[in-house]
């Protein structure tokens, strides 16, 4: 045809072709060992369990597919491309094909996965927006599913520091949902990463945010669960990170909370328990910790009213949960674990065991 196509283009028309999964299309490149054969025989079948297909195909599709894909300036790198990430290509089912808009620079620093409820309370909230946002600071990269709730937070909290994040669709990357993140799609696509194994035009269905959700933890070398119920998404997250041999971590919550069942009990089943910034950071691995930023020392910090009332109750002893309790004013006593959590965020005060706490360093002043 004196038309240059690659495997990729041959790749590209196999995943347009409706009711072609990508274990169907792994068959596939497993019958003639490359994309390009199946269209020079001009057609493709397989059977299933339920029926047998049989799909006429030439080259003339795939030219008329990549010159259309440039048209709409659909981009893509495959599983035989270099930028493709290691920690993704080495997961049991890697997608064959990813499509993205934005900054393919984000998939080359260490990354973690963060996902959790989609309606989170404000602990969880306030907990995403204190260890995500750290995180991405230090120049980490945060992954999540670009879902309502923590993934939304998640996705804020990396921006807002200048960090990087990586938002996972479960549909086409032209089909934003849910339909209220229009601003924070177009702030990824600026400052971060959108990425989708499903061709332009694929609405989402529940069936997809499952297949996703080993992308979101295959991308990284651990995930972070903050407040799930027992049965939620972010377990299914946390079940695909444990079967690639990745961390998890997990924020405890309230005994009282259903939101915080499925967190507490992945801490039962022993996923690390994240209660300040240390507790990921000590489970880095080597190369990691050499390429993120350190924190600086004895930097100025500012404090709301509140969280600078409960710095000033430190003493220069540790103290416990209880006696904190105890001394917060009470107009503020139901918000001290968020407000620790907070302050540890501030690398102002850490966590020992024993559910004590020790104050770090002083401040200069407060907003």
């Amino acid at each position: 045809m004196g038309k240059r196509l690659q495997e990729r283009d041959y790749l590209y028309s196999l995943v347009k072709i409706p009711g072609i999964g990508r274990k169907s299309i792994w068959k596939i490149y497993e019958q003639f060992g490359s994309f390009e054969t199946p269209f020079k025989h001009g057609r493709i079948e397989w059977a299933t369990e339920k029926k047998s297909r049989v799909i006429p195909i030439d080259e003339e599709q795939v030219w008329n597919d990549k010159q259309e894909a440039e048209e709409r300036g659909v981009s893509f790198f495959t599983l035989w491309d270099d930028v493709y990430p290691s920690y993704l290509r080495e997961i049991p089912d890697p997608p064959l094909l990813l499509f993205y808009k934005g900054n393919l620079s984000c998939l080359q620093n260490p990354s973690i996965s963060v996902v959790g409820s989609r309606i989170p309370s404000t602990y969880g909230k306030n907990a995403c927006q204190v260890l995500t946002g750290k995180l991405a600071s230090m120049g980490m990269t945060i992954v999540s599913g670009f879902a309502k709730g923590i993934d939304t937070e998640a996705h804020r909290a990396a921006l807002k520091t200048e960090g990087s994040t990586i938002g996972v669709f479960g549909s086409g990357l032209d089909q934003i949902y849910p339909a209220e993140n229009r601003l924070l799609y177009s702030h990824i696509q600026e400052n971060g990463l959108l990425l989708s194994e499903y061709v332009p035009s694929t609405l989402p269905r529940p069936g997809f945010f499952p297949e996703r959700n080993r992308i979101i933890s295959g991308l990284s070398w651990a995930t972070l669960v903050i407040e799930a119920a027992i049965k939620s998404g972010s377990l299914i997250t946390a079940q695909f990170a444990l079967e690639q041999g990745r961390d998890v971590f997990a924020v405890p919550g309230s005994i009282f909370s259903i939101k915080s069942e499925g967190t507490n009990n992945l801490i039962k089943e022993g996923a690390k328990l994240v209660v300040s910034i240390e507790d990921i950071l000590e489970e880095l691995p080597v190369y990691m910790r050499s390429v993120l930023k350190k924190s600086e020392e004895g930097h100025a910090v500012t404090l709301s009213l509140e969280e600078k009332c409960l710095f000033d109750l430190f003493s220069d002893e540790s103290m416990h949960f209880d006696e904190l309790y105890r001394l917060m004013p009470e107009k503020w006593k139901k918000e001290l674990p968020i407000l620790l959590l907070q302050l540890m965020g501030k690398d102002i005060i850490v966590t020992l065991p024993g559910n004590l706490y020790e104050r770090k360093q002083s401040v200069s002043g407060n907003k």
